[in-house]
C-alpha cells in the first residue's frame, strides 16, 4: 500500500509533508504517503504512552464504571451472534487491557495484542494475557482462531488496513464476529463546523493516524474481505457542543468538560433502564453517518 503513485485521488487535506486523499484504489481516505511500518512500529512501542498519552491508562481507570457500559454494549452484540460456552476473543490495539477484563469477568478466554511496553505490562498486571507486538508481525505466525476479534481504534493506524481485516477474516472461526470501532471523520457535522465556525480540519491527526474512514467506506471494506455486516452504531455526536458553543479544539480543559457531560448522560440513560433506546438512537445514526465514532459488527459466514 505504500507506493506514492499507486495512491490517486482529490487531496482533501495538505501539510507540508502529507495530504489526505480520496484514494480511489483503496475506496477511502488515506494519508500520502503512506508512513513507513518501521516508523509506527518505533512511535507505538516506545512514545505512545510514554510520551503521547502519559495519563492515559489513569484517566481510562478513573472512568472504568463508564467504559464498562460502552464494553457491555459491545460484548452484548457480539453474544447475541455467538452461542457458545466457551468462547475466545482477541483485542487488537488492547492498551492496558480494560475491555479485556470485562469480557473475562462475562467468562471469555481472553488475548490481547499490544505494542506499546507500558500498556502491555499494565494489562499482565491485571492477569491479562498479552503478546506485546504489532498487529501485522503476530497474525504473520500465529495459528490461533478466535470466536471474536474487537478493536478499537486501530485501523485508522494501519498502513494496510484491507490486509488488516483480511487477516482478522483469516482468525475467525466460522461465524465469528468482528467489532472494529474508528473515529467518523469527514462527517456531515464536521462540515457544518467547518463552514460556520471556519475551523480547519481539525480531526486531521498525521502521521498517528494514517486512514480516515465514513461508515460507507468501512462497511464496504469489510465486505471485499468477506464478511457480513450485522449490526452498526455510532457514539455521541461530539461536534454538537461545538455548535453549542463549548469549543473543545486544542483544549483540554473544555474536552474534558464535554467528555464528562456525555459520560454523565449515557449512565444516567442506563441506570433508568432505557440503554436500548439510546443503542437504537445511535444505530439510526450510524445509518445517517452521524456520530463522533463508527463501530461496525461483522460476522465470517464460511
Amino acid at each position: 500500500m505504500n507506493n506514492l503513485n499507486l495512491h490517486k485521488g482529490k487531496p482533501i487535506w495538505k501539510s507540508k509533508k502529507y495530504s489526505v486523499v480520496d484514494c480511489i484504489r483503496c475506496g477511502f481516505c488515506h494519508l500520502n504517503p503512506i508512513p513507513e511500518l518501521k516508523d509506527l512500529e518505533k512511535m507505538y512501542a516506545h512514545h505512545f504512552y510514554q510520551s503521547m498519552k502519559p495519563k492515559y491508562i489513569k484517566k481510562d481507570e478513573s472512568e472504568l464504571s463508564y467504559w464498562n457500559i460502552t464494553f457491555d454494549d459491545k460484548l452484548d452484540t457480539i453474544e447475541s451472534k455467538i452461542r457458545k460456552k466457551k468462547k475466545k476473543i482477541l483485542d487488537i490495539g488492547c492498551g492496558p487491557g480494560f475491555f479485556l477484563k470485562r469480557a473475562k469477568e462475562r467468562g471469555w478466554n481472553v488475548l490481547g495484542v499490544e505494542p506499546s511496553t507500558t500498556a502491555a505490562r499494565y494489562a499482565k498486571s491485571n492477569g491479562i494475557p498479552i503478546i506485546e507486538s504489532l498487529f501485522e508481525q503476530y497474525q504473520s505466525h500465529t495459528s490461533d482462531k478466535f470466536d471474536a476479534i474487537h478493536s478499537k481504534f486501530l485501523l485508522e493506524h494501519v498502513i494496510d488496513p484491507s490486509g488488516t481485516c483480511k487477516s482478522c477474516y483469516n482468525l475467525l472461526n466460522k461465524g465469528g464476529i468482528v467489532c472494529f470501532e474508528v473515529p467518523n471523520d469527514f462527517n456531515i457535522l464536521q462540515n457544518i463546523v467547518i463552514k460556520t465556525m471556519k475551523k480547519p480540519y481539525y480531526w486531521v491527526a498525521s502521521p498517528e493516524h494514517v486512514n480516515y474512514f465514513t461508515p460507507k467506506s468501512l462497511t464496504s471494506l469489510l465486505r471485499k474481505s468477506g464478511f457480513k455486516i450485522v449490526y452498526t452504531e455510532s457514539t455521541f455526536p461530539l461536534e454538537l457542543f461545538l455548535l453549542f458553543g463549548l469549543d473543545y479544539v486544542g483544549n483540554d480543559k473544555v474536552g474534558q468538560k464535554i467528555h464528562g457531560m456525555r459520560m454523565k448522560l449515557e449512565t444516567a440513560i442506563r441506570s433508568s433502564g432505557y440503554n436500548e433506546l439510546k443503542r437504537e438512537l445511535y444505530n439510526y445514526l450510524a445509518h445517517k453517518g452521524l456520530g463522533r465514532e463508527f463501530i461496525v459488527y461483522a460476522q465470517k459466514n464460511k
